[in-house]
C-alpha cells in the first residue's frame, strides 16, 4: 500500500514601527494533501491570522497585545476542524533608569484555548490531550546586572 504526504507551508508578516507605537501582522498557512489507495484522500489546511500592537501610556508605561486566531478546516471529521481565538495584553514598565522591568502579563483572555489537539492524514488518525496551563495572568520581574568595566589610563 502506498501513502505519499505533501506539506506545504508559507508565512506572510507585515510590520510598522513608530517612535514607540507598533502594528504587526501575518498569516502563517499550512497545507497538507496525503493520498493512499488504502483511505480516503485528505486536503488539511491549518491557518493563523496574527494581529499585534503596542503603545505607551502615562506613567512610562508600555502596553502591548496579541490577537491570534488559528483555524484548521478541510477535515471529514468535524472535531478537527477548529478556531481558536487567542487574545494576549501586558502591560510593563521600566525601573532606575532601565534596570528593572515589570511586567504583567494575561494569557488567553477569551478562554477559548483547547487541551485537545487532533491531527489526521492518509495512515491515521490521533487525538491528544495536553495538561497545559491554558489561561494565566503572569508578572515577571527582570533585573539587569551589569557592571561597568573599570576606566584604563
Amino acid at each position: 500500500a502506498s501513502i505519499d504526504r505533501y506539506l506545504t507551508r508559507g508565512r506572510f508578516e507585515v510590520s510598522y514601527y513608530r517612535n514607540y507605537y507598533s502594528l504587526s501582522g501575518a498569516i502563517n498557512a499550512e497545507w497538507n494533501h496525503s493520498t493512499s489507495d488504502r483511505f480516503e484522500n485528505l486536503d488539511a489546511y491549518n491557518i493563523s491570522y496574527r494581529l499585534s500592537g503596542g503603545m505607551p501610556l502615562p506613567w512610562n508605561m508600555q502596553l502591548g497585545t496579541n490577537l491570534t486566531l488559528y483555524s484548521r478546516y478541510g477535515y471529514s471529521n468535524d472535531k478537527f476542524n477548529t478556531n481558536q481565538l487567542i487574545w494576549s495584553a501586558r502591560l510593563s514598565r521600566s525601573f532606575f533608569h532601565g534596570l528593572m522591568n515589570a511586567e504583567i502579563e494575561a494569557f488567553d483572555l477569551l478562554n477559548k484555548m483547547s487541551s485537545y489537539s487532533y491531527a489526521i492524514n492518509a495512515q491515521m488518525q490521533t487525538e491528544t490531550y495536553r495538561n497545559v496551563l491554558r489561561r494565566y495572568v503572569m508578572l515577571n520581574l527582570t533585573f539587569r546586572l551589569n557592571k561597568e568595566p573599570k576606566k584604563r589610563m
